[in-house]
């Protein structure tokens, strides 16, 4: 990963939050036990390609034709089929404007 990349933790949180999931902030320094509690009702749309789908699916119509050209710039060929959930969360991310560098 290079130092400008979103973490696996940003990209679930931002897609969460985009879908209406209430983010509760923690302070970890305080009580690390519920941070971990707090993040694990958070999907993995990064590792889980089924979470991902469902955060695909929340796009319109024409959102969903910029993220297949997202995708197909992030992956470097026609379609993404092979593309992995992380890859896909990014599309997804940048396609909602969501994306941080």
């Amino acid at each position: 990963m290079e130092g400008g990349e979103m973490t696996d933790e940003q990209i679930n949180i931002a897609i969460a939050k985009s879908l209406g999931i209430k983010v509760v902030p923690c302070t970890c320094s305080v009580s690390p036990w519920r941070c971990a509690e707090t993040r694990k009702h958070i999907p993995n749309y990064t590792a889980d390609l089924n979470a991902c789908h469902e955060a695909v699916n929340s796009l319109s119509g024409g959102q969903y034709v910029n993220w297949v050209f997202a995708l197909e710039e992030i992956c470097g060929m026609p379609t993404g089929y092979n593309a992995t959930a992380r890859q896909r969360c990014e599309a997804y991310l940048k396609t909602i404007g969501k994306w941080i560098e």
